[in-house]
């Protein structure tokens, strides 16, 4: 799906709340927090689909309706702290930590930022009293571990490591750093031991192939170095290819989606062609597949590419209803209605799915049901509608 289609099925979904109700001050402080966990919800959205700017204006607004709860600084620390604006990131902690001194994760992020911005003797500090706060936290031994590393105290560090991985045996990036500890060290034997297990449970781990073949020079064993930086480049390879596979699968997402738009259907379908054969597995190039040819009423050949993408996302709600629609197309109400009730099970909240489903009950004459489901529909819609313009 497009970010824009993502966001606005995402801010349908988040708009059933349980209503304002109430008269007077009750009512005002519920619809103040039916606000607030909405413009909540729609930060958390925008955070993760890398809309920052959006995200930290609705994450602002956020705490006007609920200043003293501590998540909204937390998201707009991570914001700032993406955008490298160390400061801002810091502030937004300190308001967070202000709200909950128990916050462990906004405890943690203040350690990265530390870590980040080259404050390491502040982020020591900081760490010694996260051991004494949180002694079983295991992440804080990590953080620990790569601040003694980058002031180059490895002895420390590498113990650091290695309680962290007393608590969390599968910190892969942990182990990954006892073994540049080690390897620093020119203990090469214990290095090799690490960077193998790392590759034992992630194959494909840039730095423990690449300086598990440094490890093997130095230990003498060309004939294992040579496999090991085989595999590296082929690695490398595989992912360059991934990368421009990436890159062309967008540029022609893009286009189809442009031809769409524009009601260039024909074109649309030559485009998203070339998406799914360039990764015949990708859910998204057969969804929109199947909505070109639900434009140009083929239902069959909908119904085709809609079954498909189904296969490859069977969780995916948005693609039944896009089935649904084909099957109405197609003739088949029973496999219609089938997959818009299938379409509720997974996710409620589309409002299109009661829309859709409403119509075909009222054709068979089910009056009450189709009621209850365009009554869904325009509860729904009406709940979404109800986010200011900034908003959306």
């Amino acid at each position: 799906m497009s970010r824009c289609l993502a966001a606005t099925l995402f801010l349908v979904a988040i708009g059933c709340g349980t209503g304002t109700g109430g008269e007077g001050a009750v009512g005002e402080i519920e619809a103040a927090a039916d606000r607030f966990q909405r413009l909540y919800n729609s930060g958390l959205l925008f955070f993760h689909i890398d809309d920052l700017d959006r995200a930290e204006r609705v994450l602002r607004e956020a705490v006007s309706f609920r200043g003293a709860d501590p998540k909204p600084y937390f998201y707009l620390a991570r914001i700032y702290l993406r955008q490298k604006q160390y400061a801002r990131a810091e502030a937004a902690l300190g308001e967070a930590l202000v709200r909950d001194p128990e916050f462990i994760g906004a405890s943690l992020l203040l350690a990265e930022l530390y870590f980040q911005s080259q404050r390491l003797e502040e982020g020591m500090r900081h760490i010694e009293d996260l051991l004494e706060s949180h002694p079983g936290t295991a992440e804080v031994f990590y953080y620990r571990g790569q601040m003694l590393e980058t002031l180059g105290r490895l002895n420390e560090a590498a113990t650091a490591y290695e309680d962290l991985l007393r608590r969390d045996a599968d910190h892969l990036e942990g182990r990954f750093h006892l073994g540049l500890t080690r390897m620093k060290e020119k203990d090469w034997p214990s290095a090799r031991r690490e960077f193998e297990t790392v590759l034992e449970r992630d194959p494909e781990h840039f730095g423990a192939l690449f300086n598990l073949a440094k490890v093997q020079a130095a230990l003498g064993d060309e004939e294992e170095r040579v496999a090991v930086l085989q595999r590296f480049r082929d690695l490398v390879d595989r992912t360059e290819t991934q990368i421009y596979r990436d890159t062309q699968i967008g540029f022609h997402t893009n286009r189809g989606v442009t031809h769409f738009n524009r009601g260039e259907f024909a074109a649309a379908i030559g485009e998203f062609r070339t998406v799914v054969e360039l990764n015949p597995n990708l859910a998204r190039g057969y969804f929109y597949l199947g909505s070109c040819y639900i434009a140009l009423r083929r239902a069959a050949d909908a119904v085709k590419a809609l079954l498909r993408a189904r296969e490859m996302e069977p969780d995916d709600g948005r693609i039944r209803i896009e089935l649904g629609r084909a099957r109405t197309l197609n003739g088949d109400l029973a496999g219609a209605v089938e997959s818009f009730r299938e379409a509720i099970r997974l996710n409620p909240y589309l409002q299109m799915s009661h829309y859709y489903l409403a119509g075909i009950l009222e054709s068979q004459n089910l009056h009450d049901q189709s009621s209850h489901h365009r009554t869904e529909f325009e509860r729904l819609r009406d709940l979404a509608s109800s986010l200011s313009p900034e908003d959306n």
